[in-house]
Order: C-alpha cells, then structure tokens, then sequence
C-alpha cells in the first residue's frame, strides 16, 4: 500500500512532464480572450469571466478521471511517451481551427487511432523505428474504451448545461437584421493515470521508483486529456438544445462502449467502434442543424422585447430573467424596441419593475430596487443593436 501510495504522489507530479498540461491553459487563454473580444464588439461589454468554458466541470471531470484510471490499470493499459507525443501533436492540430468540437475524443482519439492501426501497413524499414515499434504495441481495444468512457463524459456535460452557461451572440443575416443565437460551449481537462512500461522511463529518469505487475515495471503517470464540445442554437432554446443533443449523444456513447467492450475478446471491432462514433457524432451534429435552422428563436416579438441574453451578477440576474422569454412593460410601460425600454428605465432609476412573457408563454412580475454601481440597463441584452452603442 506504502509503495502504491508513493507512486500515485509520483504519478501526479510526472503531469507536469505532459505537453498537454501546459498546452490546456494556452488554449483556454486563446478561447477565452476571442470570446470576450466578440462580446465587447457584440454588446459593448464583457460578459462572461475569463475562463467561463471550463467553470462547473471540475467535478464531472474528476469523477471521469477516477473511472478511466480504475479501468486503465486494471485491464493493463500500458500508454508509452511516444503516445504521449502522438496525442499532443493531434490534439494541437485539431485545435488550430479554435473550435472546441473538434476537441472530442471521437476526433482526438479516432485520428490517433487510425494512425496507429495504419502502422502495420508501412514498410518494414519504418516499422523497425524505435518510436514507431513501440507505438504498434499500444492495445486499440482499450483504447475504444477509453473513447467511449469520454464520449459519455461529453454526453453527460451536455445535460447538464442550465440556464446563464451559454454564450450569446450577435450577427446579421443575409438581409442586414440582426440575429441572435447562443453558442453552447465547456472544455473540460479530464486527469487520469495510466501505466507507463518502466523501460520507456529508464532511459530519461532512471532514478524514478518502478513497481511490477506480472513480472513487468511499470510507473504511474497523471494525463491531462483535453476534450470539450461546442454548438450553436439559433433556432431553439440553447439549454433544451443541449440536452436533445446531449440524450442522442449518450445513445451513441452506450452503442460505442458495447462495440468497445466486444473488442476486447474480438479486435476487429474496435475499428467498427471508432467508425460508428466518428460517422454517429457527425450524423447528430448535422441533424441538429438542419433542426436548428428551420427559425429564429431571438428574432423580434410581437408582444414586446424578446431576452437575447443576461449578463451574470446584474440585477436582470437577480430578477431571474431568462434568455428567450420576453419583457412586455418597464414600469408600467410598453416597450416594443431598446429606446423605449431604456427611456422606459428612466421613469423610475431606483426601482424597476419589469412584466414579462415566460418561457411558458405566461406573464410573470419581477421587480427589484437598483443600487448604487449595479449596471445601469439592468444587464438585460436584447438581439438588436442597443442605442448606447450605436451612440458609441
């Protein structure tokens, strides 16, 4: 137990040996500032808290981790620094397009398994490669495992998107109006460990403590495997969007993890796994979409001003104002554009009363005192471009 203890406390300082730990709070930075750099443009203010895309996760993320690492020490998973390399060259290149979809493990580990299936097929001059020798040894029935225990994380992320996580966003269609959507967004960094075979280690670290298993050395070591998700919902509610995709993305997860399971005692299918959840994820992404496009969900409202947003912490917040639902009267007053809920505001710049059209389609009182330093238009973001910034 000591000697086991010891190494797991080893294991999770080898993480800062990993490319992928420190790659993950680059990427995150880069995600973060071109999101915050739309919403200034979009609504002259930043919305969201650097860093919004992985807040909430931590939890879903650690329990993954725990999962993945019962399974990759019981079933042998031996994962070498070649891999390591391998997976962070893939996961940087999928992630240059700055879009966290192409971050799943579908994609992640589909593309780094396929190219590892494609070494039996190179000459023999190439195979000899020490590298490449050891890549061919990796087992690609567990690491269909792998991708189905993650395709459920990212399944079960997406139920559990609620009300203020998603991003909205502004953009003209093709006839010059405005339109808004939602961007659905997490990146999530899932640790696990992973036994690495004692003679990858030797070479660069002898003096790192190895313990066995059947005969064999092996260490400990703490992967960070970066995955996330990313949608966007224009003609649906986002959070009901993101837990339709996220029910068909579980059915797809199960389905993977049988094929998965199978290959453990049949290896051919664990390239009909990796087939069904490369050509699965893309069939629901696209059926999303055609789903999605049929209307505007934030287009203009007949009844009043239809909520595009709320900026998280403002007194709209705190009213329990909710995207999609529509604000009808300001103090009493009708409003059918920005001016008029603005000028509406004015009537009454300590306490505001607001009637609004819920979700439901039933009306519905908020109303609140507004203090002093609190924002000033409630934090409510409408789909339309407000006066202050055209004045801007």
């Amino acid at each position: 137990m000591q000697v086991w203890l010891l190494e797991i406390l080893q294991g999770v300082g080898r993480i800062f040996t990993q490319p992928l730990f420190y790659y993950s709070f680059i990427l995150l930075f880069i995600l973060s500032r071109k999101r915050v750099k739309k919403e200034r443009k979009d609504f002259g203010t930043r919305i969201f808290n650097p860093f919004t895309e992985w807040k909430g996760t931590w939890g879903l993320a650690l329990t993954a981790g725990v999962i993945i690492s019962g399974f990759t020490i019981m079933a042998g998973l031996e994962l070498s620094y070649p891999f390591f390399l391998l997976l962070f060259v893939v996961t940087l290149l999928l992630s240059l397009p700055l879009r966290v979809t192409y971050l799943s493990s579908v994609y992640v580990i589909g593309v780094v398994y396929l190219l590892l299936f494609s070494i039996s097929y190179l000459p023999a001059s190439v195979k000899t490669n020490v590298w490449v020798a050891d890549l061919s040894t990796i087992q690609l029935p567990g690491l269909t495992v792998l991708l189905a225990i993650l395709l459920l994380v990212e399944a079960i992320g997406m139920l559990r998107v609620s009300t203020y996580e998603t991003y909205p966003e502004r953009r003209k269609g093709s006839r010059g109006k405005w339109i808004g959507q939602h961007r659905v967004r997490k990146m999530m960094i899932i640790p696990f460990f992973a036994l690495i075979p004692g003679g990858m280690i030797e070479p660069f670290a002898p003096w790192w403590p190895l313990f066995s298993i059947g005969g064999s050395s092996f260490a400990l070591a703490l992967i960070p495997f970066i995955t996330g998700w990313e949608c966007l919902a224009k003609g649906q509610d986002p959070v009901k969007a993101s837990k339709a995709l996220g029910r068909r993305m579980l059915i797809l997860a199960l389905l993977v993890l049988a094929c998965s399971v199978a290959s453990l005692s049949i290896p051919l299918l664990s390239l009909l796994a990796i087939a069904i959840s490369i050509m699965g994820r893309e069939l629901l992404f696209i059926l999303h979409r055609l789903q999605d496009d049929r209307h505007s969900y934030f287009s203009a409202h007949q009844e009043g001003l239809k909520v595009l947003g709320v900026i998280p912490g403002t007194p709209a917040h705190k009213m329990g104002i909710k995207p999609g639902e529509v604000v009808i009267r300001v103090n009493a007053l009708p409003v059918k554009d920005e001016t008029e809920f603005y000028q509406a505001l004015q009537h009454n710049g300590a306490f505001s009363r607001l009637e609004v059209l819920d979700l439901n389609g039933e009306n519905r009182y908020v109303q609140r005192s507004i203090y002093e330093g609190e924002h000033f238009e409630l934090g409510i973001l409408f789909t339309g471009e407000s006066p202050r910034i055209r004045e801007g």
